[in-house]
């Protein structure tokens, strides 16, 4: 039964949405001034039965990484395949000490939180069936 829900749990991950994440802190233009990079250290995936499961990005068929062109409001991201993804930001604020970003991909919604002073990353991606939760860093490019 257990290899069972992994096996349902990864397959639903390969069509999630894009993950999110990065280096070092650069505290200067993680505000959406500019261009950004986040990588993803810490993914946890729950399937709507409530069982979880941990690893990392590519564990999920999630990138490593992921770059924000605050410009023109895109996250792009390659993945391991060779695939390269793009979801438009919806929307963009910054709040406080912190940039978030919110969209739609693959009847999934998803956002992104970045503390503009230390470059910590929280992402979510939620849809019906499986749900993401991404931790990272970023810095600005």
């Amino acid at each position: 039964m257990l290899n069972r829900k992994c096996s349902r749990l990864i397959a639903a991950c390969a069509f999630a949405v894009a993950p999110f994440v990065s280096s070092a802190a650069s505290a200067a233009a993680l505000d959406g001034s500019g261009d950004i990079v986040c990588a993803a250290t810490h993914v946890v995936a729950c399937l709507e039965d409530g069982f979880c499961l941990q690893g990392q990005a590519r564990t999920f068929d999630l990138p490593d990484l992921v770059v924000l062109d605050s410009k023109n409001k895109v996250v792009r991201s390659t993945h391991e395949s060779g695939h390269n993804a793009a979801s438009h930001v919806k929307n963009m604020e910054h709040n406080g000490e912190h940039l978030v970003l919110q969209g739609v991909e693959n009847s999934r919604g998803w956002d992104i939180a970045i503390n503009s002073t230390t470059g910590r990353m929280s992402a979510s991606g939620v849809g019906d069936d499986v749900s993401f939760l991404i931790h990272g860093t970023c810095t600005a490019l």
